[in-house]
């Protein structure tokens, strides 16, 4: 039973991964030094980053979050929103395109901001809770 929750928790995240990457590839480009980034991976990222800070922050000042819960929403919910083989394959895409410093900026950007925001959702939930 565990499985199936965990496995409709990511269809979710799947889902809501898809939409959200469109759209902000169709709405915003980001354009570094006339490379144009795939956004949507990064803000899907970004995203998934800080709502698993948020959420383990939760988890660790409340302990109020059931176990069950937390490995549905981590493992199935953000383990399908946050795509890191999107990221690598976003990766070779810039590399093949634009050469290696591209390639080495945007992976050097995309764990930057994740991991702050990660922490920023840490530290946010500590200091509101």
């Amino acid at each position: 039973m565990q499985l199936l929750w965990i496995g409709l928790g990511g269809a979710a995240g799947a889902m809501l991964r898809h939409t959200v990457a469109h759209w902000s590839n169709s709405m915003h480009s980001l354009v570094v030094a006339g490379i144009s980034w795939p956004t949507g991976t990064l803000l899907v990222n970004a995203l998934g980053c800080l709502l698993a800070g948020l959420l383990m922050g939760w988890a660790h000042s409340k302990s109020m979050l059931d176990h069950q819960l937390l490995l549905i929403i981590t493992a199935g919910f953000l383990g399908a929103f946050t795509t890191f083989s999107a990221f690598a394959v976003d990766s070779m895409r810039l590399f093949d395109q634009a050469g290696l410093g591209a390639a080495v900026g945007y992976v050097v950007v995309q764990n930057l901001i994740c991991l702050a925001l990660a922490f920023l959702g840490w530290w946010l939930i500590h200091w509101l809770v």
